[in-house]
């Protein structure tokens, strides 16, 4: 709207002060009513309908145009001076404004009292044309009538017109004279205005097909409205070195910002089970690429440090990504442990988070100052990846060994988390939703879409286990929980890290 309401103006006035400038001049001329003095027994003359469209049809005829430039001496042609000129009748069509506008302002008035001249002898020489015409005819007949009677009749009626001739005006006076020009064109603050005003409208009108074209999500308020899930976290999208060199967070930043923002999903979600027999949890979202696999492993990591006994499944059938992020070396995934090809045990890769945070942390500090880091009492966390891609995913997520496997995973661990396919394209998820305690879904909201959230309300809806809430990823840094740089986030250092600062 502010863009519309700018450049509409200033394109206006940037066109209209490009124009030449025109002045205007007119002049007015007072039709009188004129009497008759012939007798009665006189003959008839022609008359011209005093009408407002005769008049002006006459007025603008190039035989008083060529008068008028004559009149007033003017270097003009005829159509040139009737393109400059205009008339204009009054309501009542007594009054005439003859006007001209030109660009040079001395010739706009003459070419206005030029033309108004012109009219008013226009109208006395069409009268009087007339008288003289029934002059010359009486004295025709004068001259070749011999009886007496007659010609006394003739000689009366010859007297009459020549008295008629003698007291005969113009039956048109100039009213008042045009004597200076005024400017017309451009009519640059008009143009101005009337751009302002359009430019508003357009202004209007593009903000709401913007609106409604646009479909992109500007806020978790309305994934949560549309979603009818509470929002539990708001997570800022991982570093550059964290996403190329594939670590997490929890591991490698535990005193950033996002593992802080982990730090309070984590508190959410544990708020959001409480009182409930919630072991084994879903996380999923809408389409590929909006960092449930990412979330997940960061979350697993969040819970094993505060004592949780955590085991983190990758079921991702399509797109497994887990393994990525920790060291499992050569050992079997998933689905070889479900077609028994391997055992649970030598499947399942044990991590002790507080020594891979110890190692993050020293080789932090050995590069340069990094903050003391308490180590805590945290719980092995179990990674089960999912091995080779069945040949048949829709078939393996509903297959019975593979629930049995979930269902003793959760009896040997607090919390199984399972990274599920997303929800779009394929029923995986849907699938995968009845083996499980409860759910939680993951929104980037550079990626959501109006459209794909009444979708994935849907598909919510239909799932069996319990909704958990929604996390939101992507969010900008500087929109977490911090008061800026500095390390509010990090903890405080010991006793010698502060006296080498």
């Amino acid at each position: 709207m502010l863009v519309a309401a700018v450049v509409a103006p200033a394109a206006a006035y940037a066109v209209t002060s490009r124009q030449d400038v025109h002045y205007q001049a007119s002049a007015q001329v007072l039709l009188l009513t004129a009497g008759s003095a012939l007798p009665t027994n006189s003959p008839s003359l022609p008359s011209v309908p005093n009408t407002p469209a005769t008049q002006t049809v006459l007025a603008r005829s190039p035989a008083i145009a060529q008068q008028a430039i004559d009149i007033g001496h003017l270097p003009l042609s005829p159509g040139a001076f009737l393109a400059a000129t205009s008339i204009d009748f009054s309501s009542d069509g007594n009054i005439v404004d003859f006007s001209a506008s030109t660009k040079a302002p001395e010739l706009a008035p003459q070419l206005a009292n030029a033309y108004a001249r012109a009219y008013i002898h226009y109208r006395y020489t069409s009268q009087t044309s007339g008288l003289e015409t029934l002059r010359k005819t009486l004295e025709a007949r004068l001259a070749a009538s011999p009886s007496g009677a007659v010609r006394g009749a003739i000689g009366a009626q010859l007297q009459a017109i020549e008295t008629q001739e003698a007291v005969h005006t113009a039956d048109a006076r100039l009213f008042q004279r045009a004597e200076g020009a005024a400017t017309v064109e451009p009519p640059t603050r008009r143009n101005t205005a009337i751009g302002l005003a359009l430019g508003l409208v357009l202004g209007i009108g593009l903000a709401f097909l913007l609106e409604a074209l646009d479909t992109r999500i500007r806020s978790s308020d309305v994934v949560e409205e549309r979603l009818g899930l509470p929002l539990l976290g708001r997570l800022p999208a991982p570093s550059r070195s964290l996403r190329r060199g594939k670590r997490l967070a929890m591991l490698d930043k535990p005193g950033g910002p996002q593992a802080e923002a982990l730090r309070i999903l984590r508190t959410n979600l544990e708020f959001a089970m409480l009182g409930r027999d919630i072991r084994s949890v879903m996380v999923t979202s809408a389409i590929e690429e909006e960092g449930k696999s990412t979330t997940i492993a960061n979350l697993a990591v969040a819970f094993a440090r505060v004592g949780r006994r955590v085991t983190i499944v990758d079921l991702d059938l399509r797109r497994p990504y887990l393994h990525r992020f920790f060291d499992v070396g050569d050992r079997p995934g998933l689905t070889e442990v479900v077609l028994g090809h391997a055992s649970l045990d030598q499947a399942l890769v044990p991590l002790d988070v507080d020594a891979e945070v110890a190692r993050s942390v020293d080789a932090a500090r050995s590069n340069g100052w990094a903050p003391r880091l308490p180590i805590g009492t945290g719980a092995p966390l179990h990674v089960l990846t999912l091995g080779p891609i069945p040949p048949d995913p829709g078939e393996f997520v509903g297959s019975q060994p593979l629930a049995a496997l979930l269902e003793h995973l959760r009896s040997q661990c607090d919390l199984l988390f399972i990274d599920a396919p997303p929800l779009f394209h394929v029923g995986d998820g849907l699938t995968l939703s009845a083996r499980v305690d409860a759910a939680l879904v993951i929104t980037n909201l550079g990626m959501a879409r109006r459209h794909g959230l009444v979708r994935l309300r849907r598909l919510l809806d239909s799932m069996p286990a319990r909704k958990l809430g929604f996390v939101v990823t992507g969010v900008a840094n500087d929109d977490g929980y911090g008061y800026g740089a500095g390390g509010y986030y990090a903890y405080p250092p010991s006793h010698a890290e502060a006296a080498r600062q």
